[in-house]
C-alpha cells in the first residue's frame, strides 16, 4: 500500500509539472479604458525584439476542475520576473456576446475572481495547456489580456 501511494504521488508531481506549456510572444498591442469604455486597438502590432524589449514567455496550465469546467492559470513573464498572474474560467456567457460582436467562432472569454478577463482567438487555452506548438501553429492566434480596475489591456501574439 506504501508503495502504491508513493507510486501514486510521483505519478502525480510528473503529470502536474509536465501539464504546463511555456509559450514565446514576438508581438504585443496595448489599450486604456476611459471612463469605462475601452479604447481601440492600435491597427498594427509592437515587435518586442524591434522595440528592443526581451520577448515575454505566457506559461500556461490546466489546475483544476470546477462546476463549469477546467480553471487556468496563466502567467505572463517578462524580464525573468513574473508580471502577470491569472487563474481564469471558461465563461460562456461572456464567449457568446465576444463571438458575435466580433463575428467570429473563433473567440474563447476567460474570467477571474477580480472581474479581469482574457480573450484567446483562433486557439484555446485548453489547447494550450495541452500543446505549445498551438500557438506558433496558427499566426493569427491571439491572447488578450484586460485588467478592468487597472485601466490597462494588453494583447499578444
Amino acid at each position: 500500500m506504501k508503495n502504491f501511494i508513493i507510486a501514486s504521488f510521483c505519478l502525480f508531481m510528473f503529470v502536474g509539472l509536465n501539464a504546463q506549456t511555456r509559450i514565446g510572444c514576438t508581438g504585443f498591442k496595448e489599450i486604456q479604458s476611459q471612463g469605462g469604455y475601452w479604447g481601440n486597438w492600435p491597427a498594427q502590432w509592437t515587435d518586442f525584439a524591434a522595440s528592443g524589449l526581451e520577448e515575454p514567455v505566457l506559461q500556461i496550465s490546466a489546475v483544476q476542475e470546477n462546476a463549469d469546467g477546467e480553471v487556468y492559470h496563466i502567467q505572463l513573464i517578462m524580464n525573468g520576473q513574473i508580471e502577470d498572474d491569472l487563474f481564469v474560467a471558461y465563461d460562456w456567457a461572456t464567449t457568446s456576446e465576444v463571438r458575435q460582436q466580433w463575428g467570429t467562432e473563433y473567440v474563447n472569454a476567460y474570467v477571474d475572481e477580480n472581474g479581469d478577463f482574457v480573450y484567446m482567438e483562433n486557439v484555446s487555452l485548453t489547447q494550450l495547456a495541452q500543446n505549445a506548438s498551438a500557438w506558433g501553429a496558427n499566426s493569427n492566434a491571439h491572447m488578450y489580456i484586460y485588467h478592468p480596475s487597472q485601466g490597462y489591456a494588453m494583447a499578444l501574439r
